[in-house]
């Protein structure tokens, strides 16, 4: 009898790493889905500082930000933070397109930190569009 209760114990630990196991492997490849963030800044030469809202970044990539809507003439810099801290070179905004982020977010931070795009200009104006933490 104990023989073959010793032989259910295996069984049941097995069944639970093998459970254990196959969760963690499918977590990672939902959490590196690309997700678009809408974004609105404004910008006044009494207030000159915005970003985008926060999202979470998962991998290595360049950060993309589109913009849709500027000022006419119009035009800023912007930049990837990561708890707290710049995470790469700035960008000048100049019209409506896509600017592609060098950063470090996830080198300097690990995985699933939470980032945004910063910016500045001391000017009236006001810029929209999307951006994506991982593409």
């Amino acid at each position: 009898m104990m023989r073959k209760m010793h032989g259910m114990n295996k069984k049941m630990i097995a069944a639970l790493l093998l459970g254990v196991l196959l969760i963690s492997l499918s977590t990672p490849a939902t959490k590196a889905f690309a997700y678009t963030v809408k974004w609105t800044n404004e910008y006044r030469f009494y207030s000159p500082s915005d970003r985008t809202p926060s999202a979470t970044k998962w991998t290595k990539s360049y950060v993309y930000m589109s913009t849709s809507k500027i000022t006419s003439g119009f035009h800023f810099n912007s930049w990837v933070m990561a708890k707290g801290k710049q995470s790469g070179p700035s960008r000048t905004v100049d019209g409506p397109g896509i600017t592609k982020y060098v950063n470090y977010a996830v080198e300097d931070h690990g995985k699933g930190v939470g980032t945004y795009i910063a910016s500045k200009r001391f000017a009236n104006g006001s810029a929209s569009g999307t951006w994506q933490p991982d593409k």
